[in-house]
């Protein structure tokens, strides 16, 4: 059983150190994994941020409404992920 102390300072590391997490998806487009992803974080409480290898896709502006950051690093092809 948890005694009064420890449930305070669970509650006060939580909001001191939130839990932060990156997601890294090759694209955004409609998909299996996508569309998982894109559930997956409207349940999530933690801060998210969706890193997208290609272009953003449609999912993206779904993401960004929802307050999540999305970065693309908008790769296209090998030359471009050499630059």
């Amino acid at each position: 059983m948890r005694s009064d102390l420890e449930a305070k300072a669970e509650r006060t590391c939580e909001i001191q150190n939130p839990i932060r997490v990156m997601h890294l998806i090759t694209s955004l487009d409609i998909g299996g994994a996508e569309v998982m992803l894109t559930r997956l974080l409207q349940e999530s409480g933690t801060q998210t941020c969706v890193v997208c290898v290609k272009p953003a896709g449609i999912l993206a502006q779904r993401l960004e409404q929802q307050g999540i950051q999305v970065i693309s690093l908008e790769v296209t092809g090998v030359d471009s992920a050499v630059k």
